[in-house]
């Protein structure tokens, strides 16, 4: 879910769709096993595209460079955001995992809203900001886990590369390492 409100100013934006098509990339899609919904919000949710593994790489990666920022400075309520969330997903034994870029600050009136949803839908969200200026508070109030939070940016030496750890958490349903006990 893309934040189209002039929040996150061009750059950070031009971060955002960038980090967007990192993930769709280097994400490791199976058929009839996986399936993406990208869309943007300004004050309700627009939905761009929704596909399953099948859908080439490329056609997904033209349906996001269609996302456009907007000039305005837009405010979401967390509640409308959570109900087209839950309207867009497909409640299954899969995984359900919500990305969302944004600096934080167009969603408004967030408390326990987020934290209530995760703990009753099992969904989970990871958020990506750009820079020191993305709303660290929004951020942690919004995903599932502070490991969940991923802030890009040249001023914090952080590039899209650090979203691989996000790819873990998209692709596998448990963390794999070895025990040395």
């Amino acid at each position: 879910m893309f934040d189209l409100s002039k929040d996150a100013g061009p750059i950070g934006f031009n971060t955002f769709l960038a980090a967007g098509e990192f993930l769709i990339n280097h994400l490791d899609l199976h058929a009839n096993t996986s399936r993406i919904a990208i869309s943007g919000f300004k004050e309700q949710l627009e939905n761009v595209v929704s596909f399953s593994s099948d859908d080439s790489t490329s056609e997904l990666l033209k349906k996001v460079f269609t996302l456009k920022q907007s000039s305005d400075q837009y405010q979401l309520n967390a509640s409308d955001l959570l109900q087209s969330i839950s309207d867009a997903i497909e409640y299954s034994n899969r995984r359900q995992v919500v990305v969302i870029f944004t600096q934080g600050g167009s969603v408004v009136n967030i408390g326990d809203a987020f934290h209530q949803y995760r703990a009753t839908s099992g969904v989970r969200v990871s958020t990506v900001g750009h820079g020191s200026d993305a709303n660290v508070n929004s951020h942690t109030a919004l995903a599932s886990d502070t490991a969940f939070t991923f802030y890009l940016g040249r001023e914090l030496d952080n590039d899209v590369t650090v979203l691989g750890a996000l790819l873990s958490l998209l692709e596998y349903d448990t963390c794999v390492g070895s025990n040395t006990g």
